[in-house]
């Protein structure tokens, strides 16, 4: 799965962002922020994402590295991400 913080430029946590990824079928798994701009997604089968997050009043961010982000067998990634 996935875990993390959703932050504004200036650094703090945006509630109710939401963060997606999709499965290379097209199945989707997403979350929404806590008042402290946390998130979990669980369900998240192992493999390589191009999260996107995104909230009201800021632009939709995909967090892209070279071989995606990586979620494996067992364990949680932790994925924090700024909005702008």
């Amino acid at each position: 799965g996935l875990r993390g913080i959703v932050r504004s430029p200036s650094g703090n946590p945006i509630a109710g962002a939401r963060v997606l990824v999709s499965a290379r079928d097209g199945t989707a798994f997403s979350a929404e922020t806590d008042a402290d701009g946390r998130y979990v997604i669980a369900d998240v089968p192992v493999g390589s994402y191009v999260p996107v997050a995104g909230a009201p009043g800021f632009e939709d961010r995909a967090v892209q590295t070279l071989f995606g982000i990586g979620v494996r067998g067992g364990e949680t990634t932790p994925l924090d991400v700024t909005l702008r």
